[in-house]
């Protein structure tokens, strides 16, 4: 799922007001319009959130890692990394109780600003830089939490994990060169894409590109999917 990429570049910078302008001058920048900031064991990320009014508002978020970065990732270094039964990078996580950490922190956002979880929760793992020309090596959900970038699949599989962290029903979709994610939500989406699977709706969540939201369009190609459950436990 190496493959291909969708995304929108957007000039988000002078969205930010400028308390926060000064901060993002000093953060790693990102193409897709999110930044991230790492301070000892502390990753702060800094991303947009686009509202069903195409409004823009900016958000962050910091999480303090219990393990030293250099620890996780030689951890992570002795695990399987090939593509397989994707669950498998959420169930098997070594650090997957930071998924868990990340969860909590995006619900508290979204239950103060009023804002659906599942769509913020998209918005912050679609800001994370996009990586290219990974070939068959799968990050895990934390994985990508600490190394703040990755592909299509390495994506997919975070925005699983904390979607089976709130306990959502949720599967991905997998196409030839690309994986996205099927989220179920009651009520139903108006227009939304979406695949029945189990007798339930699943609806298309891209977890590329700024901007996409639950039920959004597919890219182009992108029709037939095969289904895999996801698992967190």
């Amino acid at each position: 799922m190496k493959t291909y990429h969708w995304c929108w570049i957007l000039a988000l910078l002078s969205l930010f007001p400028n308390s926060l302008y000064n901060q993002i001058s000093e953060l790693t920048p990102d193409v897709n319009g999110g930044t991230h900031l790492l301070s000892g064991n502390r990753i702060t990320y800094h991303w947009i959130y686009i509202d069903e009014n195409g409004q823009t508002i900016p958000y962050s978020l910091f999480i303090d890692f219990d393990t030293p970065m250099d620890s996780m990732q030689k951890a992570y270094l002795t695990k399987f990394h090939r593509e397989i039964n994707f669950a498998y990078f959420i169930s098997d996580d070594p650090f997957k109780e930071m998924i868990l950490v990340l969860a909590g922190k995006l619900r508290d956002l979204a239950s103060v600003y009023s804002i659906p979880e599942a769509e913020l929760a998209l918005s912050f793992v679609q800001a994370l830089p996009y990586q290219t020309n990974m070939g068959i090596y799968q990050r895990y959900a934390a994985e990508t939490l600490i190394d703040a970038q990755g592909d299509c699949s390495d994506t997919a599989v975070l925005y699983a994990g904390i979607l089976s962290a709130w306990r959502y029903d949720c599967v991905f979709l997998k196409y030839p060169g690309h994986i996205a994610i099927g989220v179920w939500v009651a009520p139903d989406i108006e227009k939304g894409i979406f695949y029945t699977h189990r007798d339930r709706r699943f609806y298309y969540a891209e977890t590329t590109g700024p901007g996409s939201k639950i039920g959004g369009q597919l890219p182009y190609g992108c029709y037939q999917a095969d289904i895999e459950e996801v698992f967190f436990d």
